[in-house]
């Protein structure tokens, strides 16, 4: 846990920023949040959304 926390300190604190493989971490993390919300928006919504009828008749 310690090295983990020491690796974490010297990434926000060094001046070189993330290195190509924290960056792709860092970006699969925010994809699969984003996924996940996504998901879970359509499962919270509202029943009248999914009766809009797609044709209309006269």
């Amino acid at each position: 846990m310690k090295t983990l926390r020491k690796k974490l300190e010297s990434m926000i604190v060094g001046g070189e920023g993330p290195s190509p493989i924290e960056y792709s971490v860092m970006v699969i993390l925010l994809v699969a949040a984003s996924v996940t919300v996504i998901a879970g928006t359509r499962q919270i919504s509202h029943p009248y959304i999914s009766r809009v009828p797609v044709q209309t008749t006269r």
